[in-house]
């Protein structure tokens, strides 16, 4: 969240430390961005746009920098958070609108490193990447990757909470230093022997001793007392004085000493700022069985495990009531409405979400997630009958006017038949292919076939087929010995754009199912059922994701795809005719990257009975 102006404020007041045998807690995400920030310093929107930045070199990116502190004799740790919606909306709009007709594919950008320097980190976040999309996947991809790496998969933890928090506590308790960019971390106490540096205030002292490590540290004890405002409510008050009067630190230090700030208005004012950025919330009980599984969890699907283990504070009416929160819109999400917050795609916004065609799979993993058995009621009481929501409030991009949208969940027998559908409609779709490597991409191919044809509308994966058809079908793009070679597009239009992303999110919400049915296995008390322990274990081959389709490698994948007859299995298996697969005119292809968010072609629409969760979507409750 951070303070605005405070850390600049406090700089001169900061201690030259030398990081060498520190003990440092890493604020993961806050890392992972920063390392984002520093490798697309160089790079353009459009790149930006594309994911042209592969999740690999991020990863790199990542462990690449913790080497350089291992070699400077630090030690370090790695915590992690839980997802949340990300609260500003402007760089996404002004994407979109940018890039009305399409994105061109980056040329002359600068070549990706992963070789992040101190230099590097100190300087991003201050250039044009403010208004670049970020890789959707980011935390996660980059944990996955580091998880995957022998030197530092033991120092990834994903914790029930804020990481800061956590990092908070775990110095306070044994000493050290956090390295955050949060600046609201400098009014924590952090005891006497913690405090906190920030990634841009860590340097060497020369040039050619690069792994002699120093950064400004802070100790909110310390500043106190060099402020003088021991008796006068420390940091804390300093802050608040800040942020409130929009001012500096000279006339913050003046009110925050100053005997006329004690009334009842601003003691209320005061202790609701305090509640919002220093007063810890409690998720979930530090000895719960589900704490060691969150590593393996991406922080978004750990924030929804934890909301439905049906955990005290949901169920505690006091709790309850002192931690709801209020959305950007005004919408309340407190510990009765288990939310998702999907990440924020690069997307058509003039079409329908491309979270849309995979709801299915979602429906199946919420469901899921709330099969377990709690042992004991609230605070060690009787055991009580698992808590089941009638829905789940999905929250899918920055500007939702709803606050959220409700999906609704499938009963427990509708549930295990749709686990049942899915596993068999994989196991369809892989006897029409060659090999696996391109069944993950199939299934979205079929969902988008499924959803499009039952709403009345030409399937998008259809057209971008069409569209790949003009790279890899031309003759003009042969070697001269009758193989095709692969020729990028020097115009990437939003039906491509807004297909990848109904692929990735495909992938992330077999994902999710993928790692709910792991927690629940893992929890002795709600065993699977036989079905989804296949769906289990048919789930555990898929791609990491680092290697999934970007916007740049879908058209050669859709092009094998068409070339296997994938489109006639999916046909027959969802009982419609078959597509006439043609390439596009270029009239036709021009005018449609010339007109973004153009409507797909209508068709009549198909029985919603071919897919068995059609009854729960929002389009069937309408109707």
């Amino acid at each position: 969240m951070g303070i605005p102006g405070l850390s600049a404020a406090l700089r001169p007041y900061g201690k030259a430390t030398t990081l060498s045998g520190q003990s440092v807690v890493i604020d993961g995400p806050a890392l992972v961005h920063r390392i984002w920030e520093a490798v697309m310093a160089q790079q353009s929107l459009e790149s930006a746009t594309l994911g042209h930045v592969p999740y690999a070199v991020l990863g790199e990116g990542f462990v690449n920098w913790l080497n350089l502190l291992h070699a400077g004799n630090v030690k370090v740790k790695w915590a992690t958070r839980r997802g949340r919606l990300i609260r500003s909306t402007k760089t996404m709009t002004d994407t979109s609108s940018y890039m009305s007709s399409g994105v061109s594919r980056p040329r002359g950008n600068t070549p990706f490193s992963s070789n992040i320097t101190l230099a590097d980190l100190g300087r991003a976040g201050t250039g044009s990447t403010r208004r670049f999309p970020k890789h959707p996947f980011l935390v996660p991809a980059v944990a996955e990757l580091v998880r995957n790496s022998r030197a530092w998969r033991d120092v990834v933890q994903v914790v029930p909470g804020e990481a800061d928090t956590y990092c908070a506590e775990d110095i306070r308790q044994n000493g050290g230093i956090v390295l955050t960019s949060d600046s609201d971390l400098l009014m924590e106490d952090l005891g006497p022997h913690g405090s906190v540096a920030f990634f841009w205030e860590i340097g060497t002292k020369s040039e050619t001793e690069e792994t002699d490590l120093f950064a400004l540290t802070y100790s909110a004890r310390q500043l106190a007392e060099q402020l003088g405002l021991q008796d006068a409510g420390g940091i804390p008050r300093l802050a608040f004085e800040m942020t409130t009067r929009h001012t500096g630190l000279d006339e913050a230090l003046h009110f925050a000493k100053a005997s006329d700030t004690t009334e009842e208005i601003t003691k209320e004012n005061y202790q609701k700022f305090l509640e919002e950025h220093l007063v810890p919330q409690e998720y979930i009980s530090a000895d719960h069985p589900v704490i060691s599984l969150l590593t393996s969890l991406d922080p978004r699907i750990s924030e929804l495990v934890i909301q439905s283990l049906n955990i005290d504070l949901a169920t505690d009416a006091e709790s309850s009531a002192s931690t709801d929160i209020v959305t950007a819109t005004g919408q309340p999400r407190g510990p009765d409405k288990t939310s998702m917050f999907l990440p924020v795609m690069v997307e058509d916004n003039a079409r329908k979400s491309s979270w849309t065609t995979s709801e299915s799979v979602r429906q199946l993993c919420y469901a899921i997630a709330q099969q377990h058995k709690k042992k004991e009621g609230p605070h060690g009481g009787p055991e009580q009958p698992p808590r089941r929501d009638d829905v789940v409030i999905e929250y899918r991009t920055l500007e939702s006017p709803t606050g959220g949208r409700q999906m609704s969940l499938p009963s427990p027998a509708e549930t295990e038949s749709g686990c049942a559908e899915l596993l068999a409609t994989l196991e369809q779709i892989e006897l029409g292919l060659p090999g696996r490597e391109l069944l993950w991409l199939a299934l979205a191919v079929y969902q988008d076939v499924d959803w499009s044809t039952s709403n009345g509308r030409h399937p998008l994966s259809v057209q971008v087929m069409g569209e790949a058809a003009t790279l890899f079908l031309n003759p003009e793009n042969s070697d001269g010995q009758g193989q095709q070679q692969q020729q990028q597009p020097g115009q990437y239009g939003w039906d491509v754009l807004h297909f990848t992303a109904q692929v990735q999110t495909s992938l992330y919400s077999l994902r999710m199912l993928q790692q709910v049915l792991d927690i629940v296995s893992a929890l002795d008390d709600s065993p699977l059922s036989q079905t989804q322990e296949k769906l289990q274990q048919r789930l555990s081959n898929l791609p990491l994701i680092a290697n999934w389709p970007t916007a740049e490698s879908i058209f050669g994948q859709l092009s094998r795809i068409q070339r296997t007859g994938c489109l006639s299995v999916i046909s027959k298996m969802l009982d419609i005719a078959e597509f006439e697969f043609k390439a596009p005119s270029k009239n036709r292809t021009s005018q449609n990257n010339q007109k973004k968010g153009q409507s797909s072609r209508k068709m009549p629409p198909r029985s919603l009975a071919v897919n068995p969760f059609a009854v729960l979507s929002p389009q069937a409750q309408e109707e």
